[in-house]
């Protein structure tokens, strides 16, 4: 059964955009494209657009290929070249359709017989007083399955025979974590064959009563935070000043100044006129700051003993200093409910207020409470398949991996969570084909020490809904992983961002043919595909076959003037990431730069494709880092690039002291060649590369139509570039993979 919905419905529901809005555009915005809509060229990979989302990888745990294989070789001495090569030999294995390695439960009656005695069921009709062994109450009215995971899951532990527990359609109401640890080893919780049944971390307002001035109230016994979901939507909490529709990422925030004659502080600031009074907010109040560069977001409450006036003290201090032209926003107050709807909390009458505007007579209310939902710790070989997952605040996460072992997380929703997958110190595991859509802030988070990971055929999309800095996939300390053919469109922050502060480097990773659209639409200083270097260690890293369109850029200057498309990057090396390869990339709108290097050694950058449309967007920035003693920009090569200007642009690069780099053999159009002068007082002596590059049009497909694929005539051909592998580019080449139920019977019954 192919449950696929037609493309074009498909573009529709991936494109529904999260209340902190994606709309806007500066002054330099590009001519329209076809990625503007989310349309794909015809010679791109569909977009994956399934309700099935059966997709990705075999979903055996003990049967994945784990790609990291591959990078063992980079620690015992093996060359560039032949890790790639290896990489590539892995990555052939993984495009090969799995379909004729699975059983094909397709009839009911042959599946049943085949879980018979191996698996229990849990249904909205069950009991658990009754066996879990049928999937249906049976004519008695005496036997089926059981009421609730929870019975299931204890059931299971006790049989010990028991591996498989297939959760019937309908909505959960889990209560608190679901814990599995090693007395869960080997089993299975997946979807039911064709169902869709959803787990929630929330708790559903049975009814709301009418207040007066276009206000509903109902009374609950715990505060509710900044999530409510009202429809299967992220309800926006009340809010000062309002968001309009028109523009809805530069609206609903006030400008701020420093606060006192101390200057910048990272704890005070003084609120504009026409703000509200401190004095007057509620107790629940919330302040939401944003520095100029909104690198990383911050929450925290009002002190009302230092507050005086307009200048604000927070009982928490942020993490950057507030400085003139900051952005903040007041959350959480019910007298905010008449100007910006939504809701809020009123801790005097103890009750949940939500402005009548925001509901329909049936509507369903579901407030956040809690997550994990599922929370592995210990255990080995469980794998999670089919669910959908929801209702979890955004500061919290759905799933939870802790020290675990070949985990599977397959083909499941994650919808209105905080964050869908929390991973620590786990290991050898897969994230596959999952859908992760309206988050509070990330998909995918990596905690450090975990390794051995397959991330892959996911898509992402509306991420960091509340909570702006954050990323579709996040990693602090990520080893021998891959993160491949995923989709990311509309993210807050980064699509994906590997952090190392200093003491958690990333390293033997490899990020491959995943598609980037929309990222960066809130902040600034940053890449659609980012990486924290400051240990300066040699990450041994391969970014490649990657598409990313539109990196966004968001800031203020000191006055309050918003900065559109600024310091952003399709490929940001920050703070002496090392040992990078970064091949067969396409890069276009872009904000900044197509590839940042700040203050990386040992990097290449070759046979990339971009697309500059304005004179700040260079495909190069090359930036050391003063304050190290590493990270001098040394060993750096750029060469078989395309670099095509949509006018004449200029200089194609920017180059800021420190190290000579090898720039040479690259295909340029509409920009010049690469040179610099000499900065004695740096100790850079002029320099001059792109000697045996060609300046000539590349002979693009069609550029109109954004179709960038090379002609035979190209001229590319003279310096043995290649082109991308456009088709192989995000999670259409898992579409082929077999229905999910197929795959949850055979992993239960192996």
């Amino acid at each position: 059964m192919d449950y696929r919905l037609p493309l074009v419905a498909g573009i529709l529901g991936l494109v529904a955009v999260a209340w902190i809005g994606l709309s806007g555009s500066g002054s330099d915005a590009a001519a329209t494209s076809p990625y503007d809509t989310l349309e794909t060229a015809p010679w791109g990979s569909a977009l994956w657009s399934t309700t099935d989302l059966s997709s990705a990888a075999e979903c055996n745990s003990t049967k994945i290929v784990h790609s990291a294989d591959f990078i063992e070789k980079a620690r015992n001495g093996y060359t560039l070249a032949e890790v790639d090569k290896s990489a590539n030999e892995v990555s052939a294995l993984l495009k090969k359709s799995i379909s004729d390695r699975l059983s094909d439960f397709t009839d009911t009656s042959a599946f049943l017989g085949a879980v018979s005695g191996k698996a229990v069921f849990v249904s909205p009709d069950g009991s658990d007083e009754w066996s879990g062994g049928l999937a249906s109450p049976n004519d008695q009215a005496d036997d089926g399955p059981f009421f609730t995971l929870r019975h299931a899951v204890d059931f299971a532990r006790k049989k010990g025979r028991i591996r498989l527990i297939f959760v019937r359609e309908g909505t959960y109401f889990v209560g608190a974590p679901l814990r599995l640890n090693r007395s869960n080893n080997e089993l299975v919780i997946a979807a039911y064959p064709g169902e869709t049944p959803v787990l929630s971390g929330g708790e559903i307002i049975e009814k709301l009563e009418p207040l007066g001035k276009g206000v509903m109230g109902a009374n609950l016994g715990t505060p509710t935070g900044l999530d409510l979901i009202i429809d299967g939507v992220r309800t926006h909490v009340a809010q000062s000043p309002p968001v309009k529709s028109s523009d809805r990422r530069r609206t609903g925030w006030h400008i701020v100044r420093e606060a006192g004659e101390e200057g910048s502080k990272k704890n005070r600031f003084q609120l504009p006129g026409g703000a509200p009074k401190p004095s007057e907010l509620s107790d629940q109040a919330l302040i939401q700051v944003l520095a100029r560069k909104r690198w990383t977001d911050h929450f925290s409450a009002i002190d009302p003993e230092l507050t005086k006036g307009r200048n604000v003290v927070l009982k928490d201090a942020a993490r950057y200093a507030i400085k003139d032209g900051a952005t903040v926003r007041i959350l959480n107050d019910p007298s905010f409910l008449d100007k910006s709807g939504g809701f809020a909390w009123d801790p005097g009458g103890a009750q949940l207020l939500v402005a009548s505007s925001a509901l329909q007579e049936d509507s369903e209310v579901i407030v956040p409470r809690f997550g994990p939902v599922i929370d592995v710790a210990g255990a080995k070989d469980v794998a999670i398949l089919g669910l959908t997952i929801a209702h979890v605040p955004y500061d919290q996460s759905a799933i939870q991996l802790s020290d675990a072992t070949r985990t599977t997380i397959a083909y499941n929703t994650f919808t209105n969570v905080g964050t869908g997958v929390k991973v620590s110190e786990s290991t050898s595991s897969s994230i596959i084909g999952n859908r992760l859509e309206h988050l509070g802030k990330t998909g995918v988070q990596f905690n450090p020490g975990s390794r051995r990971f397959y991330v892959a055929g996911n898509m992402f999309s509306s991420i960091g809904e509340v909570e702006v800095d954050g990323a579709g996939i996040w990693a602090i300390g990520l080893h021998d992983s891959v993160i491949a053919h995923n989709e990311f469109y509309n993210a807050s922050r980064y699509g994906i961002s590997l952090k190392d502060a200093g003491n958690t480097p990333n390293t033997n990773n490899l990020i491959e043919f995943n598609r980037l659209i929309r990222t960066n639409m809130q902040t600034s200083d940053t890449g659609a595909i980012e990486m924290l270097g400051r240990s300066a260690e040699n990450t041994r890293t391969i970014i490649r076959q990657n598409f990313i369109y539109d990196t966004g850029g968001l800031a203020t200057d000191k006055n309050g003037k918003w900065l559109e498309r600024y310091q952003s990057s399709g490929i940001y090396l920050d703070d002496s990431t090392s040992g990078v390869t970064v091949n067969h990339n396409y890069m276009g709108r872009v904000g900044w730069g197509g590839v940042h290097v700040h203050g990386g050694d040992d990097v290449t950058i070759t046979n990339n494709i971009a697309i500059l449309d304005t004179e700040r967007g260079k495909f190069l920035r090359l930036q050391d880092w003063r304050d190290q003693e590493t990270g001098m920009l040394e060993r750096i090569s750029i060469s078989k690039n395309i670099v095509y200007g949509t006018k004449r642009i200029g200089p194609y690069w920017d180059f800021n002291r420190g190290g000579e780099p090898r720039v040479d053999r690259n295909l340029l159009y509409n920009v010049s060649k690469y040179r610099v002068k000499a900065m004695p007082e740096y100790g850079v002596v002029a320099h001059a590369g792109d000697q045996e590059s060609i300046v000539a049009n590349p002979g693009f497909r069609n550029v109109k139509a954004s179709d960038f694929r090379l002609t035979d005539a190209s001229p590319a051909q003279q310096l043995g570039i290649e082109d991308l592998e456009w088709t192989l580019m995000g999670a259409g080449p898992f579409a082929d993979v077999p229905n999910t139920y197929r795959c949850a019977a055979t992993v239960g019954l192996d």
